[in-house]
């Protein structure tokens, strides 16, 4: 598992749900975020993590599948 992955799983498991923007916050990634999108989107892809709309905030968060 990358790197990336490692650090999104440490994120959700600390702030459930999350949405893009607190990910990047606690992450410090600079310039590209097509790396973090698609790490994020095998994680979905993979079972890992789920998308569920928050309809108040008008998001998307993320959280670990329990």
């Amino acid at each position: 598992m990358s790197e990336l992955k490692k650090l999104i799983l440490e994120v959700l498991s600390e702030c459930q749900p999350c949405s893009f923007e607190d990910l990047l916050s606690h992450i410090s990634v600079k310039g590209d975020l097509r790396p973090l999108r698609r790490a994020l989107a095998e994680l979905i892809r993979e079972g890992v993590v789920v998308k569920v709309p928050d309809y108040e905030r008008r998001k998307l968060m993320y959280m670990l599948k329990s």
